[in-house]
Parts: structure tokens; C-alpha cells; sequence
């Protein structure tokens, strides 16, 4: 790269490492060591108000590939008393799983210091934690491509939502009312497309310089300075007592599943199990052509929980 190549103005965050905190399968061999946090099985408790299903799959017919990663860890932080605590994630890479293996890695230890920083201004947490992702990423020369994501954190009843890019994450309620967590980074935004201009960058054939078909991730340096940035679209939601589900999904999933056909599933399905393969097998059926990825998260009232 040359003098004027992309380089974050950012001091690196303190991360406190420690062992490897493993609730997923072990990252790739190409992943340098990063911040991560651990918890000794045997001192977590359980939060008797969530439970969660985790479901990926190739689409073999379409990707010969894999790009997308999940990440879950329930309960998040750093003592067994903090059980009302999750993190949940959606990172789908492109062109490669690299930068979303990264950000996997990458992602728990950061929002963690964030937290520890600032435990209060939870949104300001979650806005400088994908800053800082983003730096790391820019660490790491080997990446050559970026990802979006998709991140949930709930911190007792409360549900925080951030992403960059097209994944997406909605709730819903007891009144089969589909809420929007998320927001589409799509090039079609003429807010996005005002923004990208402004910074020297162009739209063409509905992709960002003619390349990316969204407009903000993790990631993707070389289009960093012409109009993607990986500052997120954060909102926040109080958890109600006849909320029944969160979804976070990859496009492959959305592009074929809208609100109207969501309800349909569910309400086809007894279990957040039932509900991630059915999403997963009704994508595939109905000719979704990309990597397909969902984490559903159910909601109990609290009075089942005593």
C-alpha cells in the first residue's frame, strides 16, 4: 500500500488476555492468539429466561464455501453471577471466512474491556467495540477481505442490537408483531448513497466503488476512506413478558424470508431448535443462493422460571 493507504487514528484498546474461553468449536490454525475470556464451566449458571439454537449450513448447491460464523456465549462476563448476560453473533465474510473467523476471536474480549470501561453507556460500549474490531482487523495483515456482523448482547431485560452490513435481527412478540433490530446497509439507501459521496466514493451497479454490495463492515480496508466505515446502527429493545423470539439471520436467510412467512415458521415450530432448521431447510427449499446462518433465541416469562 502507499502513503495514502487506510490506517485507523485509534490508540488499541487494553485487552486483558487470558485463556481461551471455548463455548464454540477451536478457531482456525490461521488466527493469531487474541483477547478472549474464560469461564470455568462448572461456575456457570444458567439463565432459566432464555434458551437458544444455533443452525448453519453450506448451501452446498450454490457455495462451495463457508463465510458465515456464529457466535454464542450465554452467560457473558466474567462471574457466574452475571447469568442474565449473552452475547450472540452473526459474522458473514466476503469472498473469505477469514476476517469473520477474526472477528469471532476477536469480538468477546473487546466488547468485554468496553464494558469494563464503561459499564454504563452500554451503546457507547457497542459503538467503540466495532471500532475496535476493526483496528484489530486492520492488525492483522493477512486479512484480505472483511464481513458484516450482526451482534446481540442482553443484559437482563434489555436487548441491544448492532450491526454493520445486511445480516439482520428482529424480534418477536406475543401479538405475531415482527420488530426490526437491525438496519440494512444496502447501496439502494439514499442516505448511505449521500454519505458514501460525500466521502469521494461512488455507487455503481449497486455496489460501493463498484465492488461491495453493502455500505458499512468490518473490514474491507481498501474501500475504507471512499465511504465504508464500520461504525454500527445500534437500538435497543425492553424485553416484554410476552415477547416469544429473537432472530439473527444472514441474508440467505432473509432473502427469502420475510415477515409474513417468519410468523408462518414459527408458528409451525414448538422449540427454538424446530424454528433454526426450519429456517435453515425452508431457505434451501425456496432457492436461497447464499451461505445460510441463524441463531433463535427464545424468551420464557418469568413465572415459568420459578
Amino acid at each position: 500500500m502507499n502513503s495514502m493507504e487506510y490506517k485507523p487514528k485509534l490508540k488499541k484498546i487494553r485487552i486483558i488476555n487470558r485463556n481461551s474461553y471455548n463455548p464454540n468449536p477451536k478457531p482456525s490454525s490461521k488466527l493469531l492468539p487474541g483477547p478472549s475470556l474464560y469461564i470455568p464451566q462448572s461456575h456457570i449458571l444458567k439463565d432459566p429466561s432464555i434458551s437458544y439454537s444455533t443452525n448453519l449450513n453450506m448451501n452446498s448447491k450454490y457455495k462451495d464455501k463457508m463465510e458465515d460464523v456464529a457466535l454464542t456465549i450465554s452467560p457473558f462476563k466474567q462471574t457466574s453471577y452475571d447469568r442474565k448476560h449473552h452475547l450472540f453473533a452473526i459474522f458473514d465474510g466476503h469472498g473469505s471466512d477469514e476476517s469473520a473467523l477474526i472477528s469471532k476471536r476477536q469480538y468477546p474480549g473487546i466488547l468485554l474491556q468496553c464494558l469494563k470501561d464503561n459499564p454504563i453507556k452500554i451503546e457507547e460500549c457497542l459503538k467503540r467495540s466495532f471500532i475496535f474490531l476493526d483496528h484489530e482487523a486492520y492488525i492483522h495483515k493477512s486479512i484480505s477481505f472483511g464481513n458484516t456482523a450482526t451482534i446481540v448482547y442482553l443484559a437482563n431485560k434489555m436487548l441491544y442490537c448492532a450491526n454493520v452490513g445486511d445480516s439482520k435481527c428482529v424480534v418477536i412478540t406475543g401479538a405475531h408483531k415482527v420488530i426490526q433490530m437491525s438496519y440494512e446497509d444496502s447501496c439502494d439507501d439514499p442516505a448511505e448513497r449521500k454519505r458514501i459521496e460525500s466521502c469521494g466514493g461512488y455507487i455503481m451497479e449497486n455496489r460501493l466503488n463498484g465492488v461491495l454490495a453493502v455500505t458499512r463492515a468490518i473490514g474491507d480496508f481498501e474501500l475504507k476512506g471512499k465511504g465504508l466505515i464500520s461504525v454500527p446502527h445500534i437500538k435497543k429493545h425492553l424485553i416484554e413478558p410476552d415477547d416469544l423470539y429473537c432472530v439473527i439471520g444472514s441474508d440467505g436467510i432473509w432473502d427469502v424470508v420475510d415477515d409474513d412467512t417468519l410468523i408462518e415458521i414459527m408458528s409451525e415450530c414448538k422449540n427454538e431448535k424446530e424454528f433454526s432448521k426450519r429456517l435453515i431447510d425452508f431457505s434451501i427449499e425456496n432457492e436461497s443462493t447464499d451461505n445460510l446462518s441463524c441463531i433463535v433465541i427464545k424468551f420464557f416469562k418469568e413465572e415459568n422460571n420459578l
